[in-house]
């Protein structure tokens, strides 16, 4: 097959030894296998070139995922915090970090993300073969720029989503600091109210005589706060607020639930969750036998 030479910014002294270890690794070290290092310049920028010598196709389809698992692995961080800045939304740099790790947390290799991260290398290493077809000198930064279009772009569509996930969460955030805000400075209006928690975010409200509390949902005063639509577990705290109580107890067998976790979030030390006093248990038992 011959000789191929890479050239890779040396961003760091082992910039060259990093790439080269990524070839080792795929190709395996076999005898007629010949890798070199050397540093030179081009267009006034240091950088690594790697010539390695092969003898099988097999192994430049092996030196092709070698470096699509390169550029997704030490790449693709850089690459992403461009992207960002570029987008400008971050003003402030711990806004910044926060939303590049939201952004890697979509992209690092977890078995959440595998497929997605697969989906990523093979089509690297499938524009990578197109590539050898043609060249046998390979310049990772301009391959990436030229060469990996459809891949930048997998790449921008992940960051615009993460972008609109980190806003939400932003958003959310400020909501419920707002309502803890209003709550710690609401004054008591019921000294006990008995939260029953069916599922998902459906509730009874008992008062302290264990007596349901007619009271229909109050979509005002969350909505007035917030100025945004509610949702159905808006719909419980907006009535939590409404009837102001000293102290909740909470009564559920979901206490990780994301609805029992806000409501403790916004009244803090006022609730008591409860998953199994008798009560609680007569009260669920009951709903599980009808």
């Amino acid at each position: 097959m011959g000789l191929f030479i890479f050239r890779v910014l040396s961003l760091n002294a082992l910039s060259g030894q990093q790439f080269a270890t990524y070839i080792t690794k795929e190709c395996g070290n076999k005898q007629h296998f010949r890798l070199h290092i050397s540093s030179e310049q081009d267009w006034n920028k240091p950088f690594h070139e790697i010539q390695i010598f092969i003898k099988e196709e097999e192994e430049k389809s092996q030196l092709a995922r070698a470096v699509a698992k390169y550029i997704v692995n030490e790449c693709e961080p850089q690459l992403v915090k461009v992207m960002l800045k570029k987008e400008s939304l971050a003003q402030e740099e711990d806004e910044f970090v926060k939303l590049y790790n939201f952004c890697m947390d979509l992209l690092v290799d977890t078995t959440e993300n595998k497929r997605s991260r697969n989906f990523r290398i093979e089509k690297i290493a499938t524009a990578c073969m197109d590539y050898f077809s043609q060249h046998r000198l390979l310049h990772v930064e301009g391959f990436i720029s030229f060469w990996l279009k459809e891949y930048t772009r997998l790449l921008q569509d992940t960051m615009q989503y993460a972008i609109e996930e980190y806003l939400l969460d932003r958003q959310y955030e400020e909501f419920i600091s707002l309502l803890q805000y209003f709550v710690y400075y609401q004054e008591p209006l019921t000294p006990v109210l008995h939260l029953i928690h069916d599922h998902d975010s459906e509730f009874n409200i008992l008062n302290e005589q264990f007596k349901e509390v007619n009271v229909n949902y109050v979509q005002g005063v969350v909505a007035r706060i917030a100025d945004q639509e509610l949702e159905m577990e808006d719909a419980i705290v907006s009535t939590l607020i409404t009837l102001s109580p000293e102290r909740i107890v909470l009564h559920t067998m979901e206490p990780q639930a994301v609805i029992i976790t806000t409501i403790k979030r916004i009244f803090g030390e006022r609730v008591e969750v409860c998953t199994g006093c008798t009560t609680c248990q007569m009260i669920h038992g009951q709903k599980s036998t009808n």
